[in-house]
């Protein structure tokens, strides 16, 4: 299979697979998937209704058939954001792309809301300065805790644009996460994802074996997701050094000890597979169905599988 025909291949799979996964993201059960869909499992696309704006200003949202969400929405926008060296142009990215999208939105998540939103009222914001605040409830989110999955869903063109070239699409994809997302789960997953996209992209479908990759993987791990870059960069010296005015416990050290998670997380995954366990299981242990973890951008990175 050509480069050209797999590039086209996982763009067109990504936005499938969200307008998907997006139908069914609330669903708790079989029989919510049947009262909604007359179905217990999801296999085509149906139209479907959403209510979203909360509880004085909520709406209905009717959506069609085949509709996407903010997964594919934002991944075009990284896109429309890479100049032709492969380079991203993050300022674009966060000063153009993310206010504009605050207006045409559908199913985001309240940490990718509030960081446009700041890009958008801040004038002097900068790509690598969005550090922000919102409230959920009683509770006060900062930036440094944001680990969700908002960063991971939309890297795919940075792969794709510097296919072969792993150390610069690990850059370009841990500048990008950070625009909205500080914590190391949400910058990691999206790093991870970046490489199994250009892991997979080298490889002919019908040689790919799972244990495999997870074994090369695992291979100098911590290495392979260094960060030694920011030592480098002036504008990822600031944030690093802004990041870590206000933090207990410095940024490296807890990237470090993410490392370390998700080292154990891919071990498990790969103790599972030897041993054939259900994927049902293997993700439930993972906490791919868990409320307060399946968001995540390591989470989702898991549920790819």
């Amino acid at each position: 299979m050509k480069a050209e025909e797999k590039y086209k291949g996982s763009l067109k799979l990504a936005v499938i697979g969200d307008a998907l996964g997006w139908m069914t993201e609330f669903e708790k059960s079989k029989d919510s998937l049947n009262k909604k869909f007359e179905t217990d499992y999801i296999t085509s696309f149906h139209d479907w209704e959403k209510r979203v704006g909360g509880r004085f200003f909520g709406f209905t949202d009717k959506v069609k058939s085949g509709s996407y969400s903010v997964n594919t929405q934002l991944l075009l926008s990284v896109a429309r954001s890479i100049i032709p060296e492969g380079l991203v142009n993050q300022q674009y990215f966060a000063k153009k792309e993310l206010p504009n999208w605050l207006l045409y939105s559908r199913g985001a998540e309240r940490t990718i809301k509030n960081a446009a939103k700041r890009l958008s009222e801040v004038k002097s914001a900068k790509w690598y300065d969005n550090f922000f605040t919102f409230r959920v409830g009683k509770n006060t989110i900062n930036y440094r805790e944001c680990g969700a999955n908002g960063a991971a869903m939309r890297i795919l063109p940075i792969a794709l644009a510097n296919f072969g070239d792993s150390n610069k699409i690990k850059k370009e994809i841990f500048k990008n996460s950070i625009i909205t997302h500080g914590h190391p789960r949400a910058i990691l997953g999206a790093m991870l994802y970046g490489y199994a996209i250009n892991t997979i992209l080298s490889t002919d479908p019908n040689n790919f074996n799972c244990k495999d990759f997870l074994t090369k993987l695992g291979k100098d791990f911590h290495q392979t997701f260094s960060i030694g870059f920011l030592d480098n960069n002036l504008e990822l010296e600031n944030w690093e050094c802004e990041w870590n005015k206000k933090s207990k416990v410095p940024f490296r050290m807890l990237f470090e000890s993410i490392l370390n998670e998700t080292q154990n997380y891919l071990r498990d995954v790969y103790k599972s597979m030897t041993k054939n366990v259900r994927d049902f299981d293997v993700l439930t242990k993972l906490g791919c169905y868990k409320y307060e973890t399946k968001s995540l951008g390591l989470i989702y990175l898991s549920a790819q599988k």
